[in-house]
């Protein structure tokens, strides 16, 4: 499925930027369909993605293996309802800069190489890294005011697999495991 470039959730909306940083509320942490769909689900909808396209990254066109599958999501901001899109197979710098956070915890262990997603970034966008910085602070400060609010998820036609509670567990051990890296990146700075 082509990137659809109407899709936006991110602060530089309207712009023609095709690598955005999406960073999801803290209050729906873990609770992506990658961690509620049963295995074989979740891999037959990959599957899918790198047979419709051609096994390459839907955003800068690498094939670089591992590709990963990326979650869509559209936020309604005044209802707080979170609603699946769709997906789209991303290589892992793109998918590392759609979850930017995520992917600064990790730099702090040593386990990313951040400088190395920001020019990434900037190849892709035909951008400087100052447009870089001031897209990751727009990013955070949605992000910062989504996390004040809890969210309701519209999975569509993904919601008949999902077992709510089991997702309460998913989402607790997620948090546990979180707050693990931080002190970790804590502890290192």
């Amino acid at each position: 499925m082509p990137r659809n470039d109407s899709y936006s959730t991110t602060p530089d909306s309207g712009t023609n930027m095709r690598l955005e940083i999406e960073l999801v509320p803290r209050t729906v942490w873990f609770s992506s369909l990658y961690h509620m769909l049963p295995l074989e689900i979740w891999a037959s909808i990959r599957e899918k993605h790198i047979q419709t396209t051609g096994a390459r990254c839907e955003i800068c066109g690498s094939s670089q293996r591992p590709l990963q599958l990326h979650e869509m999501w559209q936020y309604d901001d005044e209802k707080h309802i979170q609603k699946l899109l769709g997906f789209e197979l991303l290589c892992r710098k793109c998918h590392s800069i759609q979850h930017i956070g995520l992917a600064m915890i990790r730099a702090g262990a040593g386990g990313v190489n951040y400088d190395m997603l920001a020019e990434h970034f900037c190849r892709v966008n035909r951008c400087s890294r100052q447009d870089f910085d001031r897209h990751v602070d727009k990013a955070f400060k949605v992000w910062r005011e989504r996390s004040k609010h809890k969210w309701s998820q519209n999975l569509g036609e993904y919601e008949r697999y999902v077992d709510r509670n089991q997702l309460r567990e998913v989402m607790k051990e997620g948090y546990e495991t979180t707050r693990r890296e931080r002190g970790t990146l804590h502890k290192s700075t």
